[in-house]
């Protein structure tokens, strides 16, 4: 197995800046430290909300204890909106299968099972508005079980 690691990829022959471009292989070891960094950044971020006490605790001043509530404050409303933007896009899934269904298995039976089993997405404001557009198309039909 001969695969090379980060610090294979660097030349250190010589001291150089990492900002100054040396080659392919530099190239490659700056962009594969770059892909940890932002991994950490991301794993830090993720578990900060699961630690962020022990983190209060070694902030030293008020100043840097409130940026610490303030960044819980930030992480707690990211995952919130997070939660919200999944639940929505779950709600629309619902609502875009029952409006696949022909028209006329859609009738007042139709609604009022999905009353029974699914309250939320009956009450919801497009499927009111199909329900009541449904109810006008039909007629009379709308009323009737099969």
């Amino acid at each position: 197995m001969n695969e090379e690691t980060i610090f294979d990829m660097v030349d250190a022959t010589e001291e150089v800046s990492i900002f100054t471009p040396q080659g392919k292989k530099n190239d490659m070891a700056i962009e594969e430290l770059r892909k940890i960094f932002k991994a950490q950044r991301e794993h830090k971020e993720a578990t900060f909300l699961d630690n962020w006490k022990a983190e209060y605790r070694e902030a030293q001043g008020f100043a840097a204890k409130a940026a610490v509530l303030n960044k819980r404050d930030a992480a707690m409303e990211a995952q919130q909106e997070k939660q919200q933007a999944e639940q929505s896009s779950r709600e629309q899934e619902k609502v875009d299968a029952i409006a696949a269904l022909p028209r006329y298995q859609r009738n007042k039976a139709f609604y009022e099972a999905l009353k029974q089993s699914d309250p939320v997405t009956f009450f919801s404001p497009a499927i009111t508005k199909l329900r009541i557009s449904d109810k006008q198309a039909l007629g009379l039909q709308f009323h009737l079980k099969g």
